[in-house]
């Protein structure tokens, strides 16, 4: 046993080592503790990563010029451009050239099967400075120069995504939170069952004049190392694989694969969950045996 554990241990060596029953706890606790860090880790990731993505799609729109007669066609996004190049709450207007537009359209129509006649539509991308402003003042100045123009924003396009993406968040919540209520059950049946081993010692100790609590301190001790050293195990072991995949959606370097990320609070949370799973075993412990020792009187 640990040696700064000791002098406890020897206060609390009433109930026989031999007899004690839960050397698979640990190991139970250990995997209910790692299924919990991934459930969490999840779900914090997933809500970071929609948040940023969403957050900066909101913040920008593209202009879409559709005209058949070239010229025509940049007379008015060079007009354009100019309008939004003199707004001050706009940044980074950009017009795309037409090599950049072929590249949008090729994994549609294949490589090489774009001509030189075929009509593209001018795009126009830019980018609030802070927020979202006025679409329907921009919308209102673009088609002043441009009738047939179109404006779409970002966002729009990801609302699907974010649905699923919160779903799957609700979906690691309730994981952790199944996860939870399994340990909690895992620890009260283990608890039952040291009770009915330990019951000619638990008597004995009532007789000697010990009290309830006295008898549940002894417990909760001797469970609290098993939930701890549980936790840590499956703590470790969630945060290895949470690393391992970090590394490798860090490789897609965008979209949402590329923002799924924890914050420092995240991490915090996470190296938090052992010490919350030894807690929770405490008080699973204290509520199993007051109840039971009741019982019984």
């Amino acid at each position: 046993m640990i040696a700064w554990l000791q002098p406890r241990a020897q206060r609390y060596r009433f109930l026989p080592e031999g007899r004690w029953a839960g050397g698979a706890l640990p190991w139970i606790i250990g995997m209910m503790t790692f299924l919990a860090t991934l459930a969490l880790a999840g779900g914090m990731a997933l809500s970071n990563g929609a948040a940023a993505l969403t957050g900066g799609l909101s913040r920008s729109f593209t202009v879409q010029i559709v005209e058949p007669n070239p010229d025509v066609k940049r007379e008015q996004t060079a007009a354009i451009a100019a309008m939004l190049r003199a707004r001050a709450d706009l940044a980074d207007v950009v017009v795309l050239g037409d090599a950049e537009l072929r590249a949008l359209v090729e994994p549609w129509l294949g490589s090489g099967n774009i001509g030189e006649d075929l009509p593209l539509p001018a795009m126009i991308d830019a980018r609030w400075k802070s927020g979202t402003g006025d679409m329907a003042a921009i919308a209102e100045a673009v088609r002043a120069h441009a009738p047939t123009a179109r404006i779409d924003t970002h966002a729009q396009w990801f609302r699907p995504l974010a649905g699923v993406v919160e779903v799957l968040r609700w979906l690691a919540v309730s994981i952790g939170v199944l996860v939870v209520a399994t340990t909690a059950a895992i620890v009260a049946l283990s608890v039952r069952a040291a009770l009915s081993t330990h019951g000619p010692t638990i008597e004995t100790l009532h007789i000697m004049g010990a009290e309830d609590r006295t008898v549940a301190a002894l417990f909760e001790y001797r469970y609290a190392i098993q939930g701890l050293v549980g936790g840590v195990i499956g703590g470790l072991g969630g945060l290895a694989v949470i690393l391992v995949i970090g590394n490798l959606l860090g490789q897609f370097g965008g979209g949402l694969a590329g923002e799924v990320s924890l914050s420092p609070l995240g991490w915090t949370a996470l190296a938090a969950v052992p010490l919350l799973v030894a807690l929770l075993t405490i008080l699973t412990v204290r509520i199993t045996v007051g109840r039971r020792l009741k019982q019984q009187l």
